[in-house]
């Protein structure tokens, strides 16, 4: 078995969806929130970091995860992403599609114009840069308390997650 074959083997065993690890997804182009957050979390073996480097690869990680927590850096060029697809993925309880996740944002002073119409469009705290994470952190603890792990049973729970259900 080849390298590559166990690297796949060893994705397809993290990602399952139905496991009760709490996901932390962070999306940005840089390593340094992920890596700030690991540390954060360290003692919590619960809880793994999926890192992301756009939007898109995000909202797949969001398959897998549809109660984590989501850490999305904001850069000017996804502005516009974002303000398409925040208010579709965690806006409404009753109409997003992700209703159990949390978005949380990193928004650097210079976009500072941005914060107020990113909290209406679904995001539920921000800081001004990757140094703060840790003021996250407490609210990212308080969503994984308030949104336990699913209990169901494996087959109630792929049953539960079928599009046509």
């Amino acid at each position: 078995m080849s390298t590559a074959d166990n690297d796949d083997d060893q994705r397809t065993l993290t990602s399952d969806p139905f496991s009760q690890r709490r996901t932390v997804i962070v999306c940005a182009r840089h390593v340094r929130s992920a890596a700030t957050l690991r540390r954060i979390f360290a003692e919590r073996h619960d809880i793994s970091i999926v890192e992301t480097r756009n939007l898109p690869a995000a909202e797949r990680e969001l398959i897998d995860a549809p109660d984590a927590a989501l850490v999305v850096t904001v850069y000017e060029a996804w502005l516009d992403r974002l303000f398409d697809r925040l208010p579709k993925l965690f806006g409404s309880a009753t109409s997003a599609q992700y209703p159990r996740v949390r978005c949380f944002a990193i928004v650097p002073d210079r976009l500072a114009v941005y914060r107020l119409p990113l909290r209406e469009a679904g995001v539920t705290d921000l800081i001004p840069a990757p140094q703060e994470l840790t003021v996250l952190a407490p609210s990212i603890l308080r969503h994984f308390e308030q949104t336990p792990p699913n209990r169901l049973p494996l087959e109630d729970r792929i049953m539960a997650a079928l599009p046509w259900r």
